[in-house]
């Protein structure tokens, strides 16, 4: 596995996945080693960042089914460009295609506040903005 900071300085982007369930809104994690990251990666020189995004989504997680019912809202940290868009599917962590290895080692549907306590401390900030934005 890599680091979930490995090549900090190169940009990457990711969505902030959640559903919404009888509790309110959920997050979904992704668990690497004693934290957790979001889906995200790399910016490859042909794609956009959604193009990105939606990518890494899909490779890190399996999911395909994004609403972005909140619009193409995205929040930077630092190198980073997350949107948030909501979903119905579950994930399954998948080996890259790339280097046929698992980024990640599961998949976890946190309350906001438990991802605000769990997700490694680059992700600062991520939570409250998904909570201004989907009410919570």
């Amino acid at each position: 596995m890599t680091s979930i900071n490995q090549n900090d300085n190169l940009p990457k982007a990711g969505i902030a996945v959640v559903r919404e369930d009888e509790a309110g809104y959920s997050v979904l994690c992704l668990r690497f080693g004693d934290t957790f990251d979001l889906t995200k990666g790399g910016i490859e020189p042909h794609e956009t960042e959604l193009d990105a995004a939606l990518r890494e989504t899909q490779e890190e997680a399996g999911i395909t089914n994004l609403d972005f019912k909140w619009g193409l809202q995205k929040i930077r940290l630092n190198n980073m460009c997350f949107f948030i868009a909501c979903t119905t599917e579950e994930p399954y962590i998948r080996s890259n295609p790339e280097t046929n290895k698992k980024e990640h080692e599961s998949a976890h549907w946190f309350t906001l506040e438990q991802a605000e306590s769990k997700l490694h401390p680059d992700l600062s900030g991520i939570v409250e903005w998904i909570a201004t934005i989907v009410g919570g």
